[in-house]
């Protein structure tokens, strides 16, 4: 969860396509795996930002930034 959010807080175009990211990659089918990396642009990051809320019930985007401000939802 904490990969989603760095990966949408900070609009990363691609993340190591590691033991961490792939079954992230196998559970949502989102990003192009090119090689050892994992590739996203803006629209498969809302897309991955999308299906992880609807699969965790929560915006992977705003519940870390909440918790940081010690607000969790």
């Amino acid at each position: 969860m904490q990969a989603v959010h760095r990966l949408l807080r900070e609009r990363l175009e691609r993340v190591e396509l590691n033991s961490l990211w792939k079954p992230i990659h196998a559970a949502f089918e989102v990003g192009e795996a090119l090689g050892n990396w994992l590739h996203f642009n803006r629209e498969q990051r809302e897309m991955l930002r999308e299906l992880a809320r609807r699969a965790w019930g929560f915006d992977p985007l705003e519940a870390f930034r909440t918790a940081r401000a010690g607000r969790w939802r």
